[in-house]
C-alpha cells in the first residue's frame, strides 16, 4: 500500500489533520534551515555597511582637516640655543 492509497483510505477530516500536521514542522524546519539564516546574515551586512560607511564618512572629513592643516601649516620656529641659567 502506497502514500496514496493510505491516505485517500483516511476521511476527509483525517487527511486535513495528517497534512497539516506533515507540512506544519516541514515549513518550520524550511524557515529555520533557510530563510532565518539568510534574514540574520542581510541584517548583518547591513550593519557592516552602515558601519563601513560611516567609518568613510569619518575618514573623509579626517582628511579633508589633515589637507586644510598642510595648507595653513607655519615654517618652524627657529629653534635658538638654550642658555644655561645659573643660580
Amino acid at each position: 500500500m502506497n502514500i496514496i492509497q493510505w491516505l485517500s483510505s483516511k476521511t476527509p477530516q483525517e487527511r486535513i489533520a495528517l497534512i497539516g500536521g506533515v507540512a506544519t514542522p516541514v515549513l518550520l524546519l524550511a524557515y529555520l534551515l533557510f530563510w532565518l539564516p539568510f534574514a540574520q546574515e542581510i541584517d548583518k551586512q547591513s550593519r557592516q555597511l552602515k558601519d563601513r560607511q560611516e567609518n568613510l564618512a569619518w575618514m573623509q572629513k579626517a582628511a579633508g582637516e589633515v589637507m586644510q592643516l598642510r595648507s595653513e601649516a607655519v615654517q618652524p620656529l627657529r629653534q635658538t640655543p638654550m642658555r644655561r641659567c645659573s643660580p
